[in-house]
């Protein structure tokens, strides 16, 4: 297997209802789900109207995501990720081209990290990240999870997104994120 270099890059910035554990999940070690993938915790509903994202589907300001919430919307929470330079194509490691319009304001301060994801995406296209296998297939009991349904180590998110590469709980290309939450 080629060894490449996998590094994270910030890619900006989203908001999300952060939901408690669903039932069918069944990982008692899992509180909420602060996945990437808009599956569980969803975004705001028409978010993509408003044409304020980049091409990795997220803010390059958080004030633009919060721009994205309306009053019809749950409470929302705006997290902030960092993505692989690398990505996941049937287990083997491969460069992909970052967006151009992808340069999101450095996280502010006050930023903590609450862990890796390893996610989906079907298509080179601006409509993101897809589903996390951890929360969105029930895969969490299967990989030493938090309890926000994410990876406490780069290496073993590595892993993940190498796995799920090649056992396709959804059909795509696998990234590693990491999913930073704003002070509370």
């Amino acid at each position: 297997m080629p060894t490449l270099p996998i590094e994270l890059r910030l890619g900006g910035y989203f908001p999300r209802h952060v939901v408690a554990t669903p039932e069918w999940l069944n990982c008692p070690a899992v509180v909420d789900v602060c996945s990437v993938s808009r599956c569980v915790s969803p975004g705001p509903k028409d978010w993509v109207h408003l044409w304020l994202h980049n091409g990795l589907a997220l803010f390059n300001q958080p004030e633009q995501a919060r721009l994205a919430v309306t009053p019809d919307d749950p409470a929302m929470t705006v997290f902030a990720y960092r993505i692989s330079t690398v990505r996941f194509v049937a287990g083997e490691p491969e460069p992909w081209a970052w967006p151009e319009d992808a340069v999101p304001v450095p996280l502010p301060d006050g930023f903590v990290s609450l862990g890796y994801d390893a996610v989906q995406k079907s298509a080179d296209d601006i409509l993101g990240f897809e589903c996390s296998p951890l929360s969105c297939n029930s895969v969490a009991p299967e990989w030493p999870v938090n309890r926000h349904c994410l990876l406490d180590d780069f290496d073993t998110a590595v892993d993940a997104a190498r796995q799920f590469s090649i056992d396709q709980p959804e059909p795509g290309m696998y990234y590693v994120a990491e999913v930073f939450a704003p002070p509370v």
